[in-house]
């Protein structure tokens, strides 16, 4: 401006980074400041000014505040920073989940001084790479074939224990306490599918497969699809060698979480209505059966209305119901939580997938979490409400029932991507961003 030189225009819809800078011009202009002499008054220099207005540069909150400040913005600058921040967060889990992929497509061999090298990166690392990193580690180690064929084969009752153990951590949102122990608790498995003959080999296989379908959900709540996708075609693989057809079933089960998380939603119908095919065809009326298919019924509900198919949804949504009045009470058999309560769940998920917020609130009242004992579920159950709220523009609303789904599970908030999507939305909207639900958005950005 100062030599001359036209401005180049600038798209504030392009990204909140962009909105953000194209403001901090305008309130410039309106005030015939040059960016030498706005840089000045701030303490930056003027590349930096025409970097951020450009969204060509990352900027602190300090430079935020002092060009509120300076451009008498009255916290109007301030108010667009948390989209801002919440923006590079959901930018920089990306970048990571395209480096795990590109790293998962090198060679796995480790080179000489790449654990000490590893040791060494590691407290560099977020809570969330860190436990991505020690589950894909584990399913790509070769220590198994490196053992003595002929040791002692593990403890299956031990080994229950400790999947028992894995699955509790998991349905508690304590996914970074799931991933310290997972390492070697597969390694036993493998140790057990190895080691075994006869019925106990059927036996440990089954317990793999329920450790590799573990290992499935978990990747998928840190980001990982691709890490998801080997691991739960290896759980497949297990179960199939296991014989048992409700492991095989819950299987099939993490087939179709992967499939909708890498958006095949086509696919994810496919399977689910595959799988629960398989089960129908043997109808002996034990709950875990009933719990099995009833969360097949429930998947493949989401799976259909993702992908808009409503009659679809609401049929598989019957069918669950069906199951759950025949169990009769909210079980966890194989890990599924199901029962009335968890429809009851997956209902209000499905109208709000489906785009139907009112419906999704009146079928909120029905739902008793205290009936439901699984933190992860609960916490999402709460993040469902509160997109329903979203969705109607009712952000008080949805802002306290992301805290409290917050209250409940941290991580399991902090995780999912749907919970940035609504507080940006949120934060377009409001006139004034209040503290609680700015301190929110630099929680979610730093998760």
């Amino acid at each position: 401006m100062g030599k001359g030189r036209p401005l180049k225009p600038l798209d504030p819809d392009g990204s909140h980074a962009a909105r953000l800078g194209a403001e901090i011009r305008s309130r410039r202009l309106a005030r015939a400041l040059t960016l030498e002499r706005l840089a000045r008054q701030i303490g930056f220099s003027a590349q930096h000014v025409s970097e951020v207005e450009r969204a060509h540069a990352s900027f602190s909150e300090a430079f935020v505040v002092a060009c509120d400040r300076a451009l008498d913005a009255d916290g109007e600058l301030m108010a667009l920073l948390p989209a801002v921040i919440l923006e590079r967060a959901a930018k920089r889990h990306s970048n990571q989940a395209r480096r795990r992929s590109s790293a998962a497509r090198r060679s796995s061999k480790p080179r000489e001084g790449a654990s000490r090298a590893a040791d060494s990166t590691a407290d560099r690392l977020s809570g969330t790479e860190r436990a991505v990193t020690a589950i894909r580690g584990a399913l790509m180690s070769q220590d198994v074939f490196a053992a003595d064929p002929a040791g002692r084969a593990p403890d299956l009752d031990v080994l229950r224990r400790h999947i028992s153990s894995g699955w509790c951590a998991f349905q508690s949102s304590q996914y970074s306490v799931l991933a310290d122990r997972f390492p070697a608790t597969l390694r036993l498995g493998q140790l057990a599918a190895q080691r075994y003959e006869g019925r106990e080999r059927l036996a440990a296989a089954g317990l793999l497969s329920m450790l590799y379908q573990l290992a499935t959900l978990t990747l998928l709540k840190l980001g990982d699809v691709d890490a998801a996708w080997l691991a739960a075609d290896r759980g497949v693989a297990a179960a199939e060698r296991s014989g048992h057809r409700l492991v095989l079933g819950s299987a099939g089960r993490m087939l179709t979480y992967v499939f909708l998380d890498a958006g095949e939603c086509e696919k994810a119908q496919q399977l689910g209505l595959a799988a629960v095919a398989a089960l129908e065809r043997k109808p002996r009326a034990s709950s875990s059966r009933l719990s099995v298919l009833g969360a097949l019924y429930l998947k493949t509900a989401v799976a259909a209305a993702r992908k808009g198919d409503r009659s679809v949804a609401i049929d598989l949504l019957t069918s669950a119901d069906r199951a759950a009045a025949q169990l009769d009470a909210d079980r966890n058999d194989y890990w599924t939580a199901f029962g009335p309560t968890n429809v009851a769940v997956h209902t209000v998920s499905v109208a709000v997938e489906l785009g139907e917020p009112g419906y999704a609130l009146d079928q909120a009242k029905r739902v008793r979490l205290s009936r439901l004992p699984v933190p992860e579920r609960r916490a999402q159950h709460l993040l469902d409400v509160a997109r329903a709220h979203g969705q109607r523009q009712q952000d008080a609303d949805a802002v306290e029932l992301v805290l409290a789904a917050e209250n409940v599970a941290p991580e399991e908030v902090h995780l999912r991507p749907a919970t940035r999507e609504l507080i940006v939305d949120i934060l377009h909207r409001a006139p004034v961003v209040r503290r609680d639900l700015r301190e929110l958005a630099h929680r979610l950005a730093a998760a």
